[in-house]
């Protein structure tokens, strides 16, 4: 029942906002045309004429608008790597990119990215994200499904408890659980947009230790939990390509609210902030990429644990076990170094750009139990092995350590 109330709610969401697009199009497109007509010169004899310009104009705009999709292409993949949660994984899955509207090169590829793995020590999991620029880029919808069943961790809530509880049998429990995350934004000038947000998530919390039965986090809030949520969001975007961009400046933030009245098992606010900034060093493809994120859980209580702000994963602070270190609120900043190679001879096409290439970062995370008070710092350092599955998007290796923890992680498309 809960998630077919959420399920409504998105999708009565998602028809409203390409209502609002599609209405303000056609109001744009319907003043364009009687400006040009009105420039026309009034005389009977050129009635007829006019009449004809004004259905073509019409037309030919109207069909610039509609989606044509095309430009399909499929790339399979496959790897063995290693996290801390996972242990060795072998994943396999494929990107498809394609084009909303074929004759706009300034468009950007839409993709969908699919995969599943299973792993060594009994995890598994499957992923479908999705990223889809709509004609003319008026229009963006970016989403996630993720599921997992999984042998995972529970240190507790705090950077004490994730330091030093020892990880081993009395941290052990199963962790089954998945999450639906979708977002609708509309462009509301040259580099700004706006929109809506879903989040529905449950996780099911199964054998725990005796760590967590005696939890005051666990036995509050249960082990079985049910969270959706949706909020409003805000971007100002001057990226050159944003799923991998060489240049520009992205800036983030939204507010979800999570309440009984959509159906969810816990009611408070989670904002987010994401700040990047992008430099182009000496030429196309090298680039100094740098980012900051913000996550903050406030009223009554903040989230419940299972879904509180974590540090980790690939892409996070990676090196880490996702979820070791967690808290009502959480910050992070990296610096990262991507260079893709140039060839010493033009290929078949005529191009000198290399399909290998490599990154570097440093990054560190903090969490705290209340807004600010970030005071124990994390450090991540690492690197990574990119290759151009087609353009502009990478199939990625990087491995990452931390404190006393490191992590191998393969995936599509970087991590920021």
């Amino acid at each position: 029942m809960r998630t077919s109330i959420a399920t409504t709610i998105k999708t009565a969401l998602t028809i409203a906002v390409t209502a609002v697009s599609l209405t303000m199009h056609a109001q744009s497109q319907a003043d364009s045309t009687r400006r040009r007509i009105s420039h026309l010169p009034k005389r009977p004899i050129i009635q007829l004429p006019r009449k004809l310009i004004e259905n073509h104009l019409h037309n030919t705009q109207s069909d610039m608008s509609r989606p044509n999709f095309g430009e399909f292409s499929f790339t399979p993949f496959a790897a063995p790597s290693y996290s801390p949660e996972w242990k060795v994984m072998f994943t396999a899955g494929g990107l498809i990119s394609f084009t909303s509207q074929t004759h706009n090169k300034k468009l950007n590829s839409s993709t969908i990215h699919f995969s599943g793995g299973y792993s060594t020590n009994g995890s598994a999991y499957t992923l479908l994200r999705h990223y889809v620029y709509w004609p003319n880029d008026r229009l963006r919808t970016m989403g996630e499904f993720q599921w997992n069943s999984m042998p995972d961790d529970y240190f507790g809530v705090g950077y004490d408890k994730g330091d030093n509880t020892e990880r081993g049998d009395s941290t052990r429990y199963t962790n089954h659980n998945w999450q639906l995350t979708q977002k609708t934004t509309m462009r509301i000038s040259d580099v700004a947009f706006a929109g809506l947000t879903v989040d529905l998530s449950q996780t099911n919390a199964l054998k725990q230790n005796g760590h967590m039965k005696n939890d005051e986090h666990v036995v509050g809030e249960g082990s079985r939990i049910f969270n959706s949520g949706i909020g409003i969001v805000g971007e100002y975007d001057t990226r050159d390509f944003p799923q991998n961009a060489y240049l520009g400046s992205y800036l983030s933030g939204s507010l979800t609210w999570y309440t009984s009245l959509i159906g969810s098992d816990n009611t408070y606010f989670m904002l987010n902030i994401d700040a990047r900034h992008y430099i182009s060093i000496g030429r196309p493809r090298r680039t100094l990429a740098m980012q900051m994120r913000l996550c903050s859980t406030f009223g009554n209580g903040g989230a419940p644990w299972t879904t509180m702000p974590k540090l980790g994963g690939e892409n996070g602070l990676r090196g880490y076990i996702q979820g070791r270190f967690r808290d009502t609120d959480m910050m992070t900043a990296t610096i990262e170094y991507r260079h893709m190679f140039e060839r010493d001879t033009p290929n078949r096409r005529g191009s000198t750009e290399s399909r290998w290439g490599y990154v570097a970062w440093i990054s560190g995370g903090s969490i705290a139990g209340r807004f600010g008070a970030f005071r124990q710092w994390l450090p991540s350092i690492g690197g990574g092995v990119r290759f151009e599955v087609t353009k502009r998007m990478n199939a990625r290796v990087d491995a990452g350590a931390g404190k006393d923890e490191w992590g191998l992680y393969a995936t599509f498309s970087e991590c920021f």
